[in-house]
């Protein structure tokens, strides 16, 4: 009977903490879901609150970095575990 008691109760703390869990992340999305209608409606109106999410300059420079990256990778060798 112990046992039942506890595994009833360890049940019970896993589906709080799943519920908790989603409530969160509900929390969290409906947060970011009023950023982003803020942020498009300061925008609309000549006053951004954030900076656009990319620029020609910056576009430039991250191209850049990914080029450097794929060289870099290109340079890297294999085991042969790793080789299929």
């Amino acid at each position: 009977m112990l046992y039942v008691a506890l595994a009833e109760a360890a049940l019970l703390l896993a589906a709080i903490a799943v519920f908790a869990s989603l409530v969160r992340s509900l929390t969290r999305s409906h947060a970011r879901r009023e950023d982003l209608l803020l942020n498009q409606m300061c925008n609309l109106a000549g006053k951004p609150w954030q900076q656009p999410p990319a620029t020609t300059e910056n576009l430039d420079m991250w191209r850049q970095k990914l080029e450097d990256e794929r060289a870099e990778r290109r340079s890297w060798t294999t085991s042969p575990e790793q080789e299929i």
